[in-house]
């Protein structure tokens, strides 16, 4: 009887303990989850930002090769087709937020802003081959060196477009896109292709400058001879 009773003790603490193991494993599972949440996001978030690094790397590649087999593919092309790529990307956001799709597609958005951004490479190295292909040689430093400073004002200047969502959410990819088109058509129409000319070694003639024509200097110079 005794012995009945204790096995019928060791029985009930056996499946007390069992059943507090099994309360506590599903309670540690359920503090683990968040962390196994975010463990797992952060895996997602890599792999976007690995396929898009892949992406730029693979695109820059491609650029790079192609300038070099085929002559008719420029600095025009190479620098108008990364502003192309990034206006595309720019305007299927803004579709997306005007829709208020914005939920519904985050992924995709963060998608097309991270291959906007990264498209960036490619205008920051067209634009600063076109500067010293572009400027004589006499100033050509002089010209790069104002080529950078301007560069690194829009990257000061660029994190204070985002104040602008304040107004409307998607009001940053508008003001992007804008000067993205000026870029681009200013690019095209202002500036001469650089690919297979040689270095500019000397200043331009005076008829060819810019303001060469007036010829005020010297002008004034003799109506005050004149004057006395």
């Amino acid at each position: 009887m005794e012995d009945e009773v204790r096995s019928a003790k060791k029985e009930k603490v056996h499946r007390h303990t069992s059943e507090e193991a099994k309360a506590k494993s599903g309670l540690s599972f359920v503090k683990k989850a968040p962390f196994r949440q975010k463990a797992e996001r952060m895996v997602d978030q890599l792999l976007v930002y690995g396929a898009v690094s892949f992406f730029r790397y693979a695109c820059n590649l491609t650029l790079g090769y192609a300038d070099l087999k085929w002559r008719r593919i420029g600095r025009k092309f190479v620098h108008t087709s990364g502003l192309v790529i990034i206006v595309i990307c720019l305007a299927l956001v803004i579709i997306a937020y005007s829709l208020d799709l914005n939920h519904a597609l985050k992924e995709e958005i963060r998608v097309f802003i991270l291959l906007a951004s990264s498209m960036t490479s490619q205008i920051y190295i067209s634009s600063g081959i076109v500067g010293n292909e572009l400027f004589p040689t006499p100033v050509r430093t002089l010209g790069y060196s104002f080529l950078q400073l301007w560069n690194r004002v829009g990257v000061v200047l660029s994190p204070f477009v985002f104040y602008s969502m304040d107004l409307w959410i998607a009001l940053p990819y508008c003001i992007m896109s804008v000067f993205c088109l000026i870029d681009a058509l200013a690019f095209e129409c202002l500036l001469p292709e650089t690919k297979g000319k040689h270095l500019i070694e000397h200043m331009p003639k005076r008829e060819e400058r810019l303001l060469g024509g007036s010829n005020l200097t010297p002008a004034f110079f003799s109506l005050s001879s004149k004057t006395l």
